[in-house]
């Protein structure tokens, strides 16, 4: 009862910190990129405890170990998932842009492409800011066909529909998420984030923890942002990179 008593103050802390820091954004006290820092941190941490409290809440209390218990698993492994999958579009959106200012756009994109593709982009990171992933997944769609090499529009439709596929078990949609990050890092091979996505969607599938160690190494060879590198260390954890 003590670990499980942790836990839940653990995630009632999480909650308000999270709520603490979008606040302090909203009043002009913390920059994007602290926000999404502290995103990541925190949505990170709530992810590590609800998997373990889901745990503990597997334990069956009475004589029926198939009823209630797996199904409060299963919700509240949803809940992390969705939660991460949020944190991770919020931070890398961050660092995405953030490197990308300043640059022109590749290939023979016209500016009048690059620009309504980085208007579409714009909506795009506002809608996952409040939350609503399919609005975001059709904008970053609509850059894509303004410009089809946009870097953030192929990494963000990417790891969404790879997202949307992992959680809703669509084997389609999985391999289809991944195609557009094989595309995105073809696209930038010199920027972190979506060699991240990739490791870290190589890391969510059976059979590929080689493929996912070799591109976390490459993600950490290219000088990834705090932001990037805080959603990336669980997972760096996990595959025995880091401590």
């Amino acid at each position: 009862m003590t670990r499980r008593r942790d836990l839940e103050d653990e995630i009632s802390l999480r909650d308000a910190s999270l709520r603490d820091a979008r606040r302090e954004f909203d009043a002009g006290d913390l920059t994007a990129e602290e926000l999404a820092d502290i995103e990541a941190r925190d949505l990170a941490a709530l992810q590590r405890a609800r998997l373990e409290l889901g745990e503990l809440s597997e334990e069956p209390e009475a004589t029926s170990p198939d009823a209630t218990p797996r199904r409060r698993r299963r919700g509240l492994l949803y809940l992390s998932l969705v939660s991460f999958f949020v944190a991770v579009v919020i931070v890398l959106v961050a660092a995405v842009s953030a490197r990308q200012n300043g640059q022109s756009a590749t290939g023979s994109v016209s500016v009048n492409s690059a620009q309504e593709a980085a208007n579409w982009n714009s909506l795009a990171e506002s809608a996952v800011a409040s939350g609503s992933l399919v609005t975001a997944l059709t904008d970053y769609q609509h850059a894509l066909a303004a410009d089809p090499r946009n870097y953030v529009a192929l990494t963000q439709v990417g790891w969404l529909t790879f997202s949307a596929g992992a959680t809703a078990h669509k084997s389609a949609d999985v391999a289809t998420g991944l195609s557009y990050l094989k595309e995105a890092i073809s696209v930038e091979p010199t920027l972190p984030s979506a060699y991240l996505y990739y490791a870290i969607a190589a890391q969510s599938t059976p059979g590929n923890t080689a493929l996912a160690i070799r591109t976390f190494r490459k993600f950490l060879s290219l000088s990834p942002t705090a932001g990037e590198m805080a959603i990336a260390k669980p997972w760096l954890v996990a595959a025995g990179l880091t401590k």
